[in-house]
């Protein structure tokens, strides 16, 4: 089984804005050989202020450095990282350093942006990223390639 490392904004999204498209990849991927990762496994019912997800964390396991610490573990045993910035309503640097820390390990990066969106003009994304689609379908049918 193949692993996809779900990426992408999560601070200052609703649970359900962070939580729907990686409801979703799973569903496209569901019958294949790839399993999803999610890094909000674990954290929804520990950091959701009502619907909207707290940014840092104030719980002994669940710390910041504990989950950054598991983020990136999380990247080391995925085979692909698939970054969705269509919900972002600004960059987000947590996705910043997860695609650069797959874009180091080798991994290769499936990224979704959104044209009109605050990551569209990025040159960093664009070069980083292995494949650029335009919709989760379209990443999730590259993932399915390679």
């Amino acid at each position: 089984m193949r692993r996809v490392y779900l990426a992408g904004p999560i601070n200052g999204l609703t649970v359900s804005q962070a939580t729907a498209w990686r409801n979703h990849a799973a569903l496209l991927l569901e019958y294949t050989d790839f399993e999803c990762i999610d890094p909000l496994r674990g954290k929804i019912s520990m950091h959701a202020d009502g619907d909207r997800l707290m940014d840092g964390y104030d719980n002994l396991f669940s710390d910041d450095k504990s989950v950054i610490a598991r983020d990136l573990y999380d990247i080391d045993r995925a085979d692909v990282l698939l970054l969705n910035t269509r919900w972002a309503n600004s960059a987000s640097l947590g996705s910043l350093v997860e695609l650069g820390y797959a874009k180091c390990r080798n991994i290769p990066i499936v990224t979704v942006i959104d044209n009109e969106g605050p990551w569209a003009h990025s040159a960093w994304v664009r070069v980083l990223s292995t494949f650029i689609a335009e919709s989760l379908e379209d990443a999730t049918d590259i993932i399915r390639t390679l």
